[in-house]
């Protein structure tokens, strides 16, 4: 996945991986700046369960108000993501 564009995001780098799916460091080529992004397994996809958890921890990370610990730009269109 390395040298792959989701969005304005050019993947650079695989950082980890875990329960929920792979992270990956990025470029967000609409801010200039490194991001990190995290990618659902292809079969989670259909589980509404692990999306709904997705979501949940997206909104968490959203939440957190600690300066230059975690912003969350976008979720775009996760649920149709395909890789």
């Amino acid at each position: 996945m390395i040298n792959v564009t989701l969005n304005q995001y050019q993947i650079t780098a695989r950082v980890g991986a875990g329960g929920m799916g792979e992270v990956f460091r990025a470029r967000d080529t609409r801010l200039n700046r490194d991001v990190a992004v995290k990618v659902l397994p292809k079969d989670f996809v259909a589980d509404a369960d692990r999306l709904r958890r997705f979501e949940q921890e997206a909104k968490t990370l959203a939440a957190l108000k600690i300066i230059r610990t975690f912003l969350l730009f976008t979720m775009p269109g996760f649920t149709k993501a395909r890789l």
